[in-house]
Order: structure tokens, then sequence, then C-alpha cells
């Protein structure tokens, strides 16, 4: 028997606006246990857990059918929305299971209101027969010329794995990407879904959570690279269809719209979406078809067999060489079809400053209104605490590891959510500048129709694909083409008209319905207003209202946290000082600048202001636990009081800053648990490792809680383990961590932070792993890592800065923390 997590998220839109307080029923079905929760602030339930069976079911072919726990999760009511069932959710053994339920204003839809529905079958696609068919390029196969940036074979072997420096930019990642849920030529519908929402689904749907790391990756690499070829081709698009790939694995792979995404999983997609494997002297990423090999065999990839492979300790690459000619090699690209800019290349943190900086501040604070989340203060490009505060509240509520740091996974998932709500806010400005009024249009509209009411139709197909993905987004030209045609099609048949592709007074009238609504449940894209209701039409120089009056004193409470906002005068005029104010706030949390109130300006106004009387949005972090003295007596397992749970404060606090401190429950009662996380502190400070709090081990706690760093300045562990042969970014923020631990550890071998495994960074594994009693495999996995990252924490906490400070010779005292560490990275760059 073994135990598994559910983290539910419930939002609207493409992860634009969270939805709180709503009110959600969650079943066990084979128990019949239920649970209630209420979404929070941020449209997220965290906590729940189940019993499930042992994860060993789950990691081979033979083992019994029961190898996940399945819950429904049920929506009865949430005010504007439909209700909504999700069958099926599966949580497995020691995997955090996370669950977006994305909510649809409330309206009628084929003719049929009620419940929406979610069914999540059980089987994966590991269960299921494959048979894909796909391009096999021959040995000449339109080869790289050395102009083209062909990659010599010694430098293509000399790298092995994930994100190994390689020119790949000529392979596109897509920002969306269109599935087809059924055959090719079947009747179905399509959803449009972001890259590497798709993987994370495609993952969760074929595999096992619970499989070796390397085999995890190796399939979700050969994921990533099969639908890359489908979008890389034009496979189904230059065949006449309107998708880029389908969701039957008789053709592709398997894709659950609505379905649960298993918390690892994810977290290694964040690291490696835009990876991908080609051949040598070719532009097109290969053909990874795949199999479950054991009902169905493919000259491919055998899912089952990775599994296999895993477990004998291949690594990532050697399980694809198994299955793939030998001369594949993985390429990373950062050619991503978005406007947001790529990933400057180094992790930014407290003391970081820049425009990749202020473009993170700026995105937090667009983001912060949908999802109430901290604001990360002025976007000044100066990486601060505030800032700090808003990305670890972003991470906890993405899944991603909270340490206040924005490597790769978090750019990127900024970028991601920042996009959806910077799109839903714009389609609504762009709605009042384009007059979208309460009248639909008396024209009729069909095929190679031109002018302004088609592009007033595709603004509102556009609006109202963002809450309904099976309505095609479209280019907005103003030509009625065939994407036009097949998006009115996919909204009438969605919404019980004729499917004829004709825009007629029936297919206005209900686009105007549809629209209407989204727009009086959701409003301008930033959540409930709680009674602060847009008015309808902006607000701007020469207006007089109660409304007026409404955001200049909303204004000057802001202005209280963000003083470039101003004061101002309650008196419902709408002078220069109101515009000068609104044009202030504007430009702080990313909005179009132009000192009018619109819908998406009022609703964030409205955000911003409900976010800093409730101490959220703008309220910083949350306060420290105090510390009284030691009780005089040792705390041990069995102890209870208020003693044990700020012991047990601590020890999370700390837990947050070194990893290897595993998290405790905070319930005053000393278990395994705390006795569990006391050994690992004891451990780690070299104290007696016996799991009893006495005076030591209480000083000393408080001692590293009152010392220990202001962030978690270690990088984030990648998601897999890292071993001989690799090279990536990760490789080089390993031996990093390693060149400065060695610094003042004679034992551990010095090396170079070139970021290539070889057989120097293998022997400072092994040296550090033998000190710190871990298996000493010269593997970094998780457990290394950790421990790794808890070290680094530590020597940065104490002895960092006088280390750095000697170094560049300054007393300890010149230099501050933020100076000891950019001294410690450029020694370990220069070699020193």
């Amino acid at each position: 028997m073994g135990q598994g997590y559910l983290i539910i998220n419930v939002f609207t839109g493409d992860y634009a606006v969270a939805i709180p307080g709503v009110a959600v029923r969650i079943t066990d079905t084979a128990t019949g246990r239920v649970q209630t929760a209420t979404t929070g602030a941020s449209g997220q339930i965290t906590g729940l857990s189940f019993d499930t069976p042992d994860a060993a079911n789950s990691r081979t072919s033979g083992k019994p059918a029961d190898k996940f726990t399945t819950v429904n999760v049920e929506i009865p009511s949430a005010p504007g929305y439909n209700p909504i069932v999700i069958h099926g959710v599966q949580i497995f053994d020691g995997i955090t299971s996370m669950l977006p339920v994305r909510l649809e204003p409330s309206l009628t839809r084929g003719g049929v209101s009620g419940y929406d529905e979610v069914n999540i079958p059980a089987a994966h696609g590991v269960d299921l027969p494959h048979d894909q068919q796909g391009p096999q390029p021959a040995p000449a196969a339109a080869p790289l010329s050395a102009s083209d940036g062909a990659v010599p074979a010694q430098t293509a072997t000399q790298y092995a794995d994930i994100g190994a420096p390689l020119p790949g930019n000529e392979v596109p990642i897509p920002e969306y990407i269109t599935v087809h849920l059924g055959s090719p030529s079947q009747s179905a519908s399509d959803v449009r879904v972001s890259f590497k929402d798709y993987i994370k689904n495609v993952a969760s749907s074929e595999i096992y959570p619970t499989w070796d790391e390397s085999a995890i990756v190796a399939n979700i690499l050969a994921q990533i690279t099969f639908a890359l070829n489908r979008v890389y081709t034009v496979w189904y698009r230059s065949r006449g269809y309107n998708f880029d790939i389908t969701n039957n694995t008789a053709y592709d792979q398997y894709f659950v719209s609505g379905r649960e995404i298993f918390g690892n999983i994810s977290e290694i997609v964040d690291q490696i979406f835009n990876d991908f494997v080609r051949r040598e002297g070719f532009r097109e990423p290969y053909f990874t078809s795949y199999c479950n090999g054991t009902t169905s065999q493919c000259n491919g990839l055998s899912q089952w067999g990775s599994e296999d492979l895993a477990r004998q300790g291949y690594s990532p690459i050697e399980i694809l060489r198994n299955y793939y000619p030998n001369d594949v090699n993985i390429y990373e690209t950062d050619n991503l079809q978005n406007n947001y800019g790529t990933y400057p290349g180094y992790t930014l943190q407290l003391g970081s400053s820049g425009e990749a900086v202020r473009r993170m501040q700026t995105m937090l604070n667009r983001i912060s209104g949908n999802w109430y989340i901290p604001a990360a203060g002025a976007p000044d490009g100066v990486f601060g605490q505030s800032t700090r505060d808003s990305v670890v509240a972003f991470q906890k509520l993405r899944g991603l590891p909270a340490d206040g740091v924005i490597g790769k996974d978090t750019w990127y998932e900024i970028t991601r959510i920042y996009t959806a709500a910077a799109e839903l806010a714009e389609l609504t400005s762009e709605g009042e500048r384009i007059g979208i009024g309460s009248v639909p249009p008396t024209s009729s509209i069909s095929q190679s129709s031109r002018g302004q009411d088609v592009v007033q139709l595709q603004f509102l197909l556009n609006y109202i694909s963002e809450f309904y993905p099976d309505v095609p987004y479209v280019i907005q030209d103003g030509v009625y083409g065939t994407s036009t045609v097949n998006s009115v099609r996919a909204f009438q048949e969605s919404f019980g008209l004729t499917a004829d592709g004709r825009v007629g007074q029936a297919t206005w009238g209900k686009l105007y319905d549809v629209y209407n609504a989204i727009k009086n449940t959701v409003g301008g894209g930033g959540g409930n207003t709680e009674g602060a209701v847009y008015p309808g039409t902006p607000l701007r120089i020469g207006s007089v209202s109660s409304d007026v009056a409404l955001m200049q004193r909303m204004l000057t409470a802001i202005g209280q946290k963000y003083p470039q906002v101003g004061s101002l005068s309650a008196d419902g005029i709408y002078g220069q000082a109101t515009a000068n104010s609104v044009t202030a706030f504007q430009k702080l949390f990313g909005l179009s600048a132009d000192g009018v109130i619109g819908p998406a300006t009022w609703s964030r106004i409205v955000d911003t202001y409900r976010g800093l009387s409730s101490g959220g949005a703008g309220g910083g972090g949350g306060t420290s636990p105090s510390v009284p003295s030691y009780p005089g007596t040792a705390l041990r397992p069995g102890s209870a009081g208020t003693n044990v749970a700020y012991v047990q404060k601590l020890l999370s606090a700390l837990s947050g800053v070194y990893p290897v401190i595993p998290s405790v429950k905070q319930d005053g009662v000393y278990g395994s648990g705390t006795e569990a996380a006391v050994r690992a502190f004891q451990r780690l400070f070299g104290l007696t490792a016996d799991g009893v709090t006495g005076r030591v081990t209480w000083d000393a706690l408080v001692d590293a809680y009152r010392g220990m760093p202001s962030a978690n300045v270690a990088p984030t562990y990648p998601g897999y383990a890292l071993r001989r042969g690799y090279a990536s970014e990760a490789v080089r923020n390993l031996q990093e961590m390693l060149r400065v631990i060695a610094i003042s550890d004679p034992t551990i071998p010095s090396l170079t932070a070139d970021g290539v495994f070889g057989a120097g960074t293998e022997r400072s594994v092994l040296a550090f792993q033998r000190k710190y009693g871990l298996s000493a495999d010269g593997v970094a996995g998780k457990a290394t890592w950790d421990t790794l990252a808890s070290v680094y924490n530590r020597l940065n906490a104490s002895g960092g800065a006088r280390v750095a400070a000697q170094s560049v010779g300054q007393s300890e005292t010149q230099v501050s923390r933020t100076q000891a560490l950019a001294a410690l990275y450029a020694l370990a760059k220069m070699g020193i």
C-alpha cells in the first residue's frame, strides 16, 4: 500500500484567470470516501492525499491491473460557470497528480445544458497498440552542408545527452499545437493547446510516472520529437487537414483532453521541452515511432523495454540509441515561436539585475492580478525580496520547485502564463477598439467575403476560443478563408446551430450571446471583482461618476504600497492627476499605458486593491516563526506541544533552503517525519544524528534559521540524474556547486565547470558522495543533488562570504552576501 497526492487548479480561459472560492467534491471511487475543499485565492486546492497500490505494480508489464487509485472531481456549482465532473483522475504511489480544471462560462452548448464531463480512460498508451506511420528518411535525405552548420561526427558524439550545445535552431518549437481528437478522417473536435502542455499531457497519458527517471526522460524525448516531426514536415496540413496531430495511437500519440498531469513528468518536461532527437547530417527531427513492446511491436522504441533498460542503468541517450540509429543525438533549440523572448541562459536570483529581470518583473506583475500571487514590485530590473516572494508564490502555484530562482523551467512557465493573461487582456482591449457593441451586424458572410465585418467575426471567434478550445483560433486578416470557415463551423456545431460555415443572423446573434456571457462572467480578464463591476464604458479624462471616485480610492490605497502611483482626491472627477496615476499603475503592472481605465485596467486595479487589503498581491511574504528559549528537556518521538511545533516551523523554513531536510507537518506532534527531518539537519550540520532535539541541536536549529540565506541560491535539480557522458547546463550547475565546495574542502577534487560530465566530474561526485554517506556511484541523482545544494547553501550562510572576501582581497564586512556569491561564481568559472 502506498500514498499519492492531488493538487487541483481551477481556472477559465487558457490559464488566463484563476477562480477562487469554488467548492470541490473529491470522491475516492474504490472506498466511496468523499472529501470537500474550496479553492483559495489562486484557484488552487492542495493537501489532498489518498491510499494507492504500491508503485511496483506499475513498473513491470506483468504486474496486476491495480496500478493506481482513481478519484472523481466534481464542481457542482460555480456562479457564472457550467458545473463539471472529471471521472477517473489517477493517483499513483509517491506521485503528485496536478489536475487542471478549466471551467466554461455558463451557456447552453449543442442544445444541451448541464454538467460538462471529462472521462479519463484507465488505459495508458503503454497499454494500447501503436501503429504510427510517418517519414522514414533514407541516408541521403536532406543532408546538411557545411554552410548549414553540419555537426562534425567528433563533435556530435562528444555530447551525449540533454541540452548539449549543438546547433538545432532550424527546428522551431511551436507556441501552440492543434490536436484532432480522433483518427484523421473521423469527425471529431480539434483543440488548440500550448506545446509544453501538450507534451505533459501526452507523457502522462502514454507512460507511468512511477517509472525510472531515465526511461521517463527517453520516452518524453521521443514524444517531443515525434510531435515536432509532424509539425516540421507539415504531415497533416499538407494533406488538407486543419490540425497538426491526432490523439489516436494507431497514427500518433495519446492525448486525453482534461486529464491530470503528474508532477514529476511536469518537472522533466519543463526542463527538456525544447530538446529533440535528430540524426547527424539531417535537418528534420527524427521520426521517433514507438510502441508498448508487449501487445504491439514496431520499428522503434519499446516503452516497456525502455523501463527495463533504465533499471539496468541505461541513460536516456543509451536507451534511445538502443532503438534508433546509433548516430542520433539530442539537440536543443531556443527557436521558440513566441514574442516574449528566450531564456537568457543563466539563472536570475536575489541580487541579479538587468533587462531579463525587468521583463520577468513585468510579467509577474501582470500575472499577479489574475492569479493573486504577490506582485514583484516596481519593474526596476533589480531582483529583490519582493521579486523573490512573487517567484516563490508562482512556483508553488505551477508545481515547480519553490526555490525563488528563475531558471529555464520557471522562465518559460512565467512566459507561458503571462502570454495567456496578456492575450486575454489584449483581446478585451481590442474589442473596445473595433467597437464590439451590443447589437450584432446585419450582414451575411460567406466564403471569400472581406472587410471590417470579417475582422469583427474573427475577433469574436478568437475571444471565444480562449474559453472554448474546440473553437479554432484564426488569423485576423479580414478575409473569410478556409480557416475562418472551419472555425465558424466548429462554433456552430458547439452551440447547436446548423454547421454550414455561413454567418447569418442566427450565427451573429449566438456569437454575441457567447461573447457577452463571457464578459459578464470573467470581466476584463482579472477575476472576480466582488461587486466592483466594470461600468461598461472606459473611464478617461472628462469622466465624472461614482465609478471614478471608486477608482481614485483604490489607486490611493495602492499608492501606499507603490508610491509611483501617487495619492488622489476621491472627488469623482477624472482629471489629469487621475490620468497620471492610472498611467503609472499601467506601467507598473505591464498594461498598455494610455491613462484610460478600460476593462483590463479596471480589473487589474480592483484585483491589486483586493490583494493588498487581504495581504495577497503586493503583500509580500509571510512572517517568520518566533523562536523561544530551549525548553529544558530534550524533544524526541512521542513529545508534543508548542515547543515541538516551533521545532517543526524551523525545520520547514530550513527545508526551503536546505533541500536535504524534508519539510514536516506542523502539528506539534514529534512523529517519524519530524525525527527524520531532525536527523537530516543533524547530519548536514555535523551533529550526532540521533533524531533527538536536545540543547545542542535546539541551539543549532536556531542559529541555522537566523543565519540561513534569504534564498535557496543553489541551482534547481534538473529532474533527471546526471552521469558520465552527459553535457548540458545542468552539468555546468553541478560542477559549479562542486567547485565552490572544493574551495573550502580539499577532500573534494577540483574541476573545470565546462558543462561536460567527464572523468574529473565523476571523481568529484564520488568524493562528495563518500564524504556525506551517500551511495558512491558517481551519478548525481536527486539525493546527491539535494545534499550538494544543502552543503552549498550552508557554505553561503556561514563561510561563503569570508572565503570570497579573502579571495578578492576585502574584509568580510565589506562584502555582501550577493557579492560573495557573485565572487564565488566568478572564481569557479575562472578555475581558481
